[in-house]
């Protein structure tokens, strides 16, 4: 009990810290914040208890978002029982992120700062934390299930038993990679990405591919392994209970690759090295172009496996699922009519696609990690001629990448519509292919102006802007809630033309305005 009272008291110290740091790099907070409030008892206290309401706020809201969006949401376009689909959804799900978000091997700083710097025992330590994040678990599940899950009309004995599969999920999972990590000493960290990238995959497969061939777990079969998990659970708790690996664990995973110091640094630097492992050295043709076009060209052309590569291999995936839907158009009538009603009123479902084809972000990144880290610490590179020239290059670059798997999706939408009934109104193919194009310009011009304005890294690559990343997950978020949105075609690719020439133009009035100033390196 001592051992999770000091980690508890520690993560959210450390916590109530963090939250003022990111407060204070806020453009317009930072002046209402002083740094002495580090020191100050009565206002740190004050941190501490917010802190710790609005970690108990976001762990409901978390719950509700996952349950609503990743398992709800879809079973309204889901083929089947509604109820069969939720447990195959869950079940799979859970039965991956068992593997994916555990406590047990999540290297954090808490963890450096408690095991290694405070010298705590190690297992009093990991095993308090794994009853901590699973008693937390069922507390925070058994509320969100029993009020989402209901009103969906899901069986009150699966919602009871979702947060209990959760838990037995958890210890199973836990427990396999210890014993993984005994036998053979190998990391078995969270950041992993073989693991989590093929965990993942296998997961999301599993939970949302199944019941599209009416393959899904019954509800008979929920219950039976639900059963089934527990004497698995029961050995695993065993295993865990009587392992004495934990501080070689810790050792292993909170050192790994200089963690001790932050898990930024080392993503950084990892990127890095991947990104000039793909740097071309062929010989680069850049035809009569000089100055920053020329310096752009390079660039690009030096970089081609990580820029129009990627672009390349969106673009071959979407002629794929392009196919597949064309030819399950021909074979069943249903999904015909369902491909033809979805190309006339749900054209807002496309824009979380394009946010997710669309290459701003890599290429952004890209941009800064092989050459604005280096180059912004130059003075002439920082001029506002220079600024603009670039920005206007790197634009029309940008734009062409995102405008490869943007063609496909251009040109495949209203092929579509044709193939499976076409429409009464002609202009629904033109608004479609040009919706989508001015989509892939919007989402290319958004990434590239927020980098300029809000450079978010500094000369260690560390991520220094809460507004650039307040400002991502905004962009996300609202691009997913288009999901939900159903509207006629024409009407909402005439809006969607419109909004994005109006937000294009004041976005490129910003940078022309503000970018010569803002584009430096964060301290």
């Amino acid at each position: 009990m001592k051992t999770l009272l000091l980690s508890f008291r520690l993560s959210n110290t450390y916590g109530a810290n963090t939250w003022i740091y990111r407060l204070r790099r806020l453009p317009l907070i930072k002046k209402l914040i002083p740094a002495s409030l580090y020191g100050c008892g009565g206002l740190k206290k004050f941190a501490y208890i917010l802190y710790v309401i609005l970690k108990t706020i976001f762990a409901f809201g978390g719950k509700f978002l996952y349950l609503g969006l990743m398992i709800l949401l879809p079973l309204s376009i889901l083929p089947g029982d509604k109820t069969g689909n939720f447990v195959n959804i869950f079940f799979f799900l859970t039965a991956m992120g068992a593997f994916t978000n555990t406590e047990l091997f999540n290297p954090t700083k808490a963890k450096y700062y408690t095991v290694v710097l405070m010298r705590t025992d190690a297992k009093s330590y990991a095993l308090s934390s794994l009853w901590w994040f699973l008693a937390k678990n069922i507390v925070t599940w058994i509320p969100v299930v029993l009020t989402l899950g209901r009103q969906a009309g899901i069986p009150l004995g699966v919602c009871l038993l979702v947060p209990a599969v959760m838990t037995e999920w958890k210890l199973v999972g836990s427990a396999l990679m210890l014993k993984y990590f005994d036998r053979t000493g190998r990391e078995v960290s969270e950041n992993n990405l073989k693991l989590f990238f093929s965990v993942t995959g296998a997961g999301l497969l599993l939970g949302y591919g199944l019941p599209w061939v009416h393959a899904g777990l019954p509800v008979q079969g929920f219950y039976l392994a639900a059963v089934l998990l527990i004497p698995c659970a029961v050995c695993s708790l065993r295993i865990l209970i009587k392992s004495r690996s934990y501080k070689r664990l810790y050792k292993k995973i909170l050192n790994l690759n200089g963690l001790i110091f932050g898990v930024q640094e080392n993503a950084a630097a990892t990127q890095q090295r991947a990104y000039l492992s793909k740097i071309s050295s062929e010989e680069v043709r850049t035809g009569n172009k000089k100055g920053y076009d020329y310096f752009n060209e390079l660039f690009i052309q030096r970089h081609r496996k990580i820029l129009t590569h990627s672009a390349r291999k969106t673009a071959y995936i979407l002629v794929i699922i392009l196919a597949g839907m064309l030819l399950l158009s021909q074979v069943n009538h249903k999904a015909s009519r369902g491909i033809n009603e979805a190309m006339l009123n749900f054209l807002p479902y496309f824009i979380f696609v394009m946010y997710l084809v669309n290459k701003g972000a890599v290429v952004t990144q890209a941009m800064f990690m092989n050459c604005d880290h280096s180059m912004l610490a130059y003075r002439f590179y920082r001029q506002p001629d220079a600024v603009l020239k670039l920005f206007k290059a790197r634009l029309l670059t940008l734009i062409k990448i995102n405008m490869i798997p943007a063609a496909v999706i251009a040109c495949g939408l209203p092929l579509l519509l044709f193939i499976t009934g076409g429409t009464d109104n002609p202009l629904n193919y033109g608004l479609l292919f040009v919706s989508v194009l001015a989509m892939a310009v919007f989402f290319s011009v958004h990434h590239l102006v927020i980098y300029y304005l809000l450079q978010p890294y500094n000369v260690n690559m560390e991520a220094k802007s809460s507004t650039y990343s307040i400002v991502n997950g905004a962009t996300y978020f609202l691009c997913y809630m288009c999901i939900k949105i159903q509207a006629p075609t024409i009407i909402f690719a005439s809006l969607t033309i419109l909004f994005s020439a109006l937000y294009i133009g004041a976005a490129l009035f910003l940078v022309y305005r503000y970018a010569p100033v803002r584009f430096r390196l964060k301290q």
